[in-house]
């Protein structure tokens, strides 16, 4: 929700990067535990939204 320079002025960095990290990858996770409850509207969405994240050129992902 906030930007990086926002939250970097309370994080250190390590942990901003940690954190980043765990950002990108959830629609993965929740994608993988749709599939496991054999939820494939919600499966469908997560992959749909990470795809759109990783194609919309933002440097963050």
């Amino acid at each position: 929700m906030y930007g990086r320079d926002v939250l970097a002025a309370d994080l250190p960095g390590p942990m901003l990067d940690r954190a980043a990290a765990h950002r990108r990858v959830l629609s993965l996770q929740v994608s993988v535990a749709a599939d496991l409850r054999e939820d494939r509207a919600l499966r469908d969405h997560a992959l749909a939204n990470f795809a759109r994240r990783i194609s919309s050129g933002d440097p963050q992902w």
